[in-house]
């Protein structure tokens, strides 16, 4: 029995080590023994998960550069320093966050089995559009987005969501039509991560998410397009970058130049983080995912594990140094 669980996660490692080296265009590039070395070198010595790896190009890099990049392992010291481990559920579960930040959502929301089936079948009836979420999966995992108008019965979606643990059901979110023009069939969002200082509210760096294709999620981990945001001016500060690509300079299906794209309402942007940033002192670190409406702005959702790696990829520069110096800061 134990043998056949070693040679699944054996197997995993390849499938997902294969994917990336597909992914960047490396497979005929870099023979596979010498990344399959490389990558268990890199987790030993940085602590360099496999995604890690290669959203670095750690392929590419001696070990001067790899060094200077927040791998797995930083990021977990640093969120250990910075949030309570007993409070982060009320940032991390849908649910629990959707209450307690409900002022800033601007749209309806249910939890699932927690509300009757009726009530369900009402708010279906309500509402166009809607996202069904696990309340505790991240990165787009698990997300569907149901067109209500093709619903057949109400009831049988009630019965197979509640089948599949507890979820939010939100009303779809109409962005502002700016942002509608990267890629309309996604709600592309900003993350905006932040540090609660005292009684400041520090911006570590915020990043603009789209879709790609046929998806309708923004997220890095679902084929989405990250690029750096000038915290100051609100505009697209460097090209994008993916889990395939690096260096793009315009959407592949708009033709929407990033560099210098100016989001709406960034001002309320930084409002709206600063506010809720301030709700649970003892969560100090947050990612907050921000959508973008013709009128003001919305909160998404927040993570208290917000990824660095958002930051670090479409530059590839490293910022291990700057968050240890943060991180000493608060131990």
């Amino acid at each position: 029995m134990q043998e056949d669980n070693d040679m699944s996660r054996i197997k995993e490692y390849l499938k997902k080590v294969l994917s990336y080296m597909e992914a960047q265009g490396i497979r005929k590039k870099i023979s596979l023994p010498y990344i399959l070395f490389d990558v268990v070198v890199s987790y030993l010595r940085y602590g360099a998960t496999i995604s890690d790896y290669f959203y670095f190009r750690f392929y590419e890099k001696k070990h001067y550069s790899r060094k200077t990049f927040m791998t797995a392992k930083d990021k977990a010291a640093f969120y250990k320093v910075m949030n309570d481990e007993s409070e982060r559920a009320l940032v991390q579960d849908k649910d629990i966050f959707n209450e307690k930040f409900k002022e800033y959502l601007k749209r309806e929301s249910i939890a699932v089995p927690e509300t009757s089936k009726q009530a369900f079948c009402e708010f279906i009836q309500d509402h166009a559009t809607v996202f069904i979420k696990p309340v505790k999966t991240g990165g787009g995992s698990g997300i569907m987005k149901v067109e209500t108008g093709s619903v057949d019965n109400a009831e049988e979606l009630y019965d197979s969501i509640c089948s599949k643990g507890t979820h939010v059901v939100e009303a779809g979110i109409v962005q502002h039509h700016k942002m509608a023009e990267l890629h309309p069939q996604s709600t592309n969002s900003v993350r905006i991560s932040s540090v609660l200082d005292g009684d400041e509210v520090k911006i570590l760096f915020a990043v603009l998410r789209c879709g790609v294709g046929d998806s309708y999620v923004d997220n890095h981990n679902n084929g989405g397009l990250t690029m750096l945001v000038d915290i100051e001016s609100g505009k697209v500060s460097s090209l994008a970058s993916g889990r395939k690509s690096l260096n793009v300079l315009k959407h592949p299906d708009t033709g929407i130049f990033f560099p210098g794209f100016q989001i709406p309402h960034w001002d309320k942007c930084i409002e709206l983080v600063d506010a809720a940033a301030r709700k649970i002192p003892s969560v100090r670190y947050v990612g907050w995912d921000v959508a973008i409406l013709e009128d003001g702005v919305c909160m998404i959702e927040a993570n208290p594990g917000g990824d660095f790696n958002v930051w670090q990829e479409p530059t590839q520069v490293g910022r291990k140094e700057e968050m240890e110096q943060f991180r000493k800061r608060f131990e």
